[in-house]
């Protein structure tokens, strides 16, 4: 973990575990998901990236397989507790 890269978002989904990093972004004191590469959604806190992919889909890349450049998209549907964060 680094300032920029604070926390990440694991998904048990399909049988895997899929860690997603959870970006700061400093400038504008928010969180995103991700590398930036695909879409740039901003939080202002972890637990609303959490409660808007349980409505909206995130989506998964395996990178491990050079085919999933799609990915799949889940929704979060068990979020776990949160403590100690910003």
């Amino acid at each position: 973990m680094t300032i920029e890269q604070p926390y990440v978002l694991s998904v048990y989904f399909q049988s895997k575990v899929y860690n997603i990093k959870i970006r700061y972004l400093e400038e504008s004191e928010q969180y995103a998901l991700g590398t930036g590469l695909r879409g740039n959604e901003k939080f202002d806190s972890v637990q609303d990236i959490i409660e808007f992919h349980r409505r909206f889909p995130v989506k998964i890349i395996d990178g491990k397989k050079s085919s999933d450049i799609h990915g799949k998209e889940c929704y979060l549907t068990q979020p776990p507790h949160l403590s100690g964060q910003r």
